[in-house]
């Protein structure tokens, strides 16, 4: 389950991607944060595609997914170790 969560809904190919507006990004950012939260060990195995995708958040232009991004990868970083340099660009 986790693993279908984190390849159709994170990683999406880039045509669905364009059709998803601001609500659903939001929704997707605060599922992946609770997942991050709750399920730390499922997750493991799929760092690399959380991160991009809170990442690739930060960049939007709305307020609203950019907060949550923000609060996505603050989780992310709090929860698994990552290089020092990833955490003073955020």
């Amino acid at each position: 389950m986790v693993l279908k969560i984190v390849h159709d809904l994170m990683e999406p190919k880039e045509a669905v991607a364009a059709t998803f507006e601001e609500p659903l990004r939001i929704e997707m950012l605060q599922l992946a944060t609770l997942m991050i939260r709750r399920m730390p060990k499922e997750l493991q195995s799929h760092r690399k595609e959380l991160i991009k995708f809170g990442w690739n958040h930060l960049k939007h232009e709305d307020t609203l997914s950019k907060q949550w991004a923000f609060i996505n990868v603050c989780h992310f970083l709090d929860t698994y170790q990552a290089p020092e340099k990833i955490i003073l660009q955020v």
